[in-house]
């Protein structure tokens, strides 16, 4: 351990400040875990003195170190009371534990890279992943803050944003806007840290509608990410084709356009070409690590990210735990990276069929695990239903009736909206304006 990075002399001088003002000692816990100093001797004092708290001083610090039988082992009292004689105040505790951390953090990366050395004969695909678990596990242990946080210091913060919310526009609303307006008005959007569901049974737009907040996001409030275990991303700019166009999604699949199709795709591919549109997709995501590579990667290219979809949740890697573990685990992970991030996470996620909670419409009926919409901030579910009252139109194969429903709100706000989805230019719009959405060429599947 003697090459390893390490800052003894850093270490000597935070005691030092501790002994001199016990009084920072919640502080210096905040930032300097029990595992981040290098020497064990130092370890055991500073434990010490968090463990007598503001009454600790010389005298009552080497008595609690006599009693845990591990004086003699620190050096004695002689060494404890030099302590105190290297720095001149307690001022300055906070350069000194930085020092600290930069070399823990630094032994770690020296210990993991060892490790990652050793990985290089084992599969590929396995080996990246245990490399980024531990890299992960390093990040993790970076310090969050300077520990428990004051109400009084979070008022600010929270008056900030409520001016920030007063000035929203008509019509907008202060997190990441769902671009529905039911939706919106009840759960003023999507709100950084939080992880949103969107779940149902096969073949109900799932995927759809992760695509269409994915392109709200990115227009309304900048670089939005989707991460794609489902699709490959021509598949998801087809989509965007299709929608913006106007022209028949298969029309654009098999290649089989008129002219004036052609000229609508060309124009929508102008638009999408152009670097502004901030959209990207991250494919063969089939870890939680991968969201995370495709997050940093969209950070360093745009400085900033506004939202992310993982599609989805099911088809993440099995890593031989029980699936109901797998799934809690993965969603606890998501739900970690939108707090680190600070941004909205939207997780796809199958409904069982099987499941009695499912056929009742009821929360927990994800497939895999309960724990799936018990974490999620926000739960939707997309279910068909049948035509309004005042509709004389059936249902089709390229309309279909459906209803985005908010089964878990943070505030409660538990509501719906009817929605028509157009499977040629595989869209959601809400039912009360499908007769304003522009008619697609050969549009004579809209209703009318």
């Amino acid at each position: 351990m003697s090459d390893l990075p390490n800052a003894v002399e850093a270490e000597r001088a935070l005691l030092g400040c501790l002994l001199l003002d016990p009084g920072i000692a919640t502080k210096v816990a905040g930032q300097v875990s029990m595992a981040a100093w290098y020497r064990d001797a130092h370890r055991v004092v500073c434990q010490a003195i968090f463990d007598l708290g503001s009454g600790a001083d010389l005298l009552t610090v080497t008595d609690r170190m006599r009693q845990m039988g591990k004086l003699e082992s620190v050096g004695g009292v002689n060494y404890v009371s030099s302590l105190p004689n290297l720095v001149p105040t307690a001022d300055h505790w906070p350069q000194y534990a930085g020092l600290i951390v930069t070399a823990y953090l630094q032994r770690q990366l020296a210990v993991v890279g060892r490790k990652i050395a050793a990985l290089a004969t084992e599969d590929p695909a396995t080996a990246v992943d245990k490399a980024a678990g531990m890299i992960r596990e390093i990040r993790r242990s970076r310090p969050a803050g300077a520990g428990v946080v004051a109400v009084e210091d979070v008022l600010p913060q929270v008056l900030s944003e409520m001016q920030v919310a007063m000035k929203t526009p008509a019509g907008d609303v202060p997190g990441v806007p769902y671009g529905f307006r039911v939706l919106d008005d009840a759960t003023a959007g999507q709100f950084p840290g939080e992880i949103i569901t969107i779940s149902g049974m096969t073949s109900r737009g799932k995927s759809v509608l992760a695509g269409q907040l994915w392109e709200v996001a990115a227009q309304r409030r900048g670089p939005a990410l989707i991460c794609s275990n489902e699709m490959g991303p021509s598949d998801y700019v087809r989509r965007l084709l299709s929608k913006r166009s106007r022209v028949n999604s298969t029309h654009i699949r098999r290649g089989r356009l008129s002219d004036d199709e052609m000229l609508a795709v060309t124009k929508a591919m102008g638009v999408l070409s152009d670097r502004s549109s901030r959209m990207y997709v991250q494919p063969i995501c089939f870890s939680v690590e991968r969201v995370r590579e495709g997050i940093e990667s969209v950070i360093e290219t745009c400085g900033s990210i506004s939202w992310v979809a993982l599609d989805w949740l099911q088809n993440l890697r099995s890593t031989g735990e029980s699936r109901v573990q797998e799934l809690d685990r993965y969603m606890t992970e998501l739900k970690e990276a939108a707090l680190e991030y600070q941004i909205p996470i939207v997780v796809v996620s199958q409904v069982d069929k099987r499941s009695t909670i499912a056929k009742a419409g009821g929360l927990g009926s994800a497939r895999g695990s309960i724990m799936i919409e018990q974490i999620a901030n926000t739960a939707l579910e997309i279910d068909e239903v049948d035509p309004p009252d005042d509709e004389s139109a059936p249902s089709t194969n390229e309309r279909r009736y459906c209803r985005i429903v908010v089964k878990k709100a943070r505030d409660g706000s538990l509501v719906s909206e009817d929605v028509m989805f157009l499977a040629p230019i595989v869209q959601f719009v809400p039912l009360e304006t499908r007769r304003q959405v522009p008619q697609a060429r050969e549009a004579s599947w809209i209703a009318q």
